[in-house]
């Protein structure tokens, strides 16, 4: 299970996950990943498992090696002035000539684009983009060994349920996540771009 869900993160920050068309795909990849965690210690679950096959068939489809017509794209991402890292930075196309790409920042809050079905780092299509931002942490599962005189008992299974129920923590303003509402955009031009998103803690809900 673990490892399915290392692939759909890679897939996400990597670029090679289908065109970000949808304005809350992202937070359905996040929802996806978190219920994968949830059919491995629910095994039970015909539900859980459900989502994570559906998950792991859209990582099949989207994931993959092409060839677009792409130029370099890198940025930069701060918070209150701090660089942000760790975010994944999506752009999707408001037009018929854009590619879908992403993109995680590293510790400076430097990112470099990839393209969907492009060599990695290699940029995005010419277009106007909506950009969005996340940097999302999950609850942590805990992990109850053998030896410890919980494991197996109901205490076990109240701590791994109320992690279960737990809500993700929003690093960044949820707003920032959706194109609709997170006020940025990009325009992707011939050559090298290099874009600054600028963030705040004070924007929208998180």
């Amino acid at each position: 299970m673990a490892y399915f869900v290392a692939v759909l993160l890679e897939c996400k920050v990597s670029g090679k996950f289908l065109p970000y068309t949808n304005p809350y795909i992202e937070e359905s990849l996040l929802s996806a990943t978190f219920a994968i965690f949830k059919c491995s210690f629910f095994q039970k679950s015909s539900v859980m498992c459900a989502v994570l096959g559906i998950s792991f068939i859209v990582f099949l489809t989207g994931c993959g090696s092409g060839g677009p017509s792409v130029t370099a794209v890198t940025g930069v991402v701060t918070l209150d002035g701090k660089p942000l890292g760790d975010a994944v930075v999506t752009f999707s196309p408001t037009d018929e000539s854009g590619v879908g790409a992403a993109g995680k920042t590293q510790a400076d809050g430097t990112f470099v684009l990839n393209a969907t079905g492009a060599a990695p780092g290699s940029g995005t299509a010419v277009g106007s983009y909506a950009v969005t931002v996340d940097k999302v942490i999950l609850p942590e599962i805990p992990v109850i060994s053998e030896d410890d005189p919980r494991y197996g008992t109901e205490e076990e299974e109240k701590l791994v349920e109320k992690a279960m129920k737990a809500e993700p923590e929003y690093v960044v303003p949820k707003a920032y996540g959706h194109r609709k509402t997170s006020g940025l955009t990009a325009t992707v031009s011939s050559g090298e771009n290099n874009f600054t998103f600028a963030l705040e803690s004070s924007f929208g809900e998180k």
